[in-house]
């Protein structure tokens, strides 16, 4: 993740209200369900609200190779890792929602299509 997309992420974060959040998106490695430091920063600044109030919503994604399945599977590992973060970092379970889409939601570019997006919700 480059450094201006981490700014970016921090940025909502911080300054938007939660109604009005975009989602924060973290990317990841092909065939891969690790978080990097800049990933780990952004659920830092996210669950530093979610302890506040509101739910977060983490929802993850896939590219295309590797079958259905698999991707599913994937998209899953991908968002419960980002969720465990978050219930480490003091966010409680029950405020914590987990889903995966799988490579239904690719991006044309498979990079992008890695990803889990956060969304935190009132």
């Amino acid at each position: 993740m480059t450094a201006r997309l981490l700014l970016c992420c921090l940025a909502m974060f911080a300054a938007a209200p939660a109604r009005a959040q975009a989602p924060a998106l973290i990317f990841f490695e092909p065939h891969s369900a690790a978080l990097g430091p800049a990933a780990t920063e952004i659920l830092r600044v996210l669950s530093d609200q979610a302890r506040q109030g509101g739910v977060v919503e983490v929802r993850g994604f896939a590219d295309p190779d590797g079958g259905i399945p698999y991707n599913r599977a994937l998209s899953l590992a991908r968002a419960e890792h980002a969720a465990h973060v978050l219930r480490e970092m003091g966010v409680p379970a029950e405020r914590v929602r987990v889903s995966a889409c799988g490579s239904v939601a690719a991006i044309l570019d498979d990079q992008e299509s890695r990803r889990i997006e956060l969304r935190l919700l009132p």
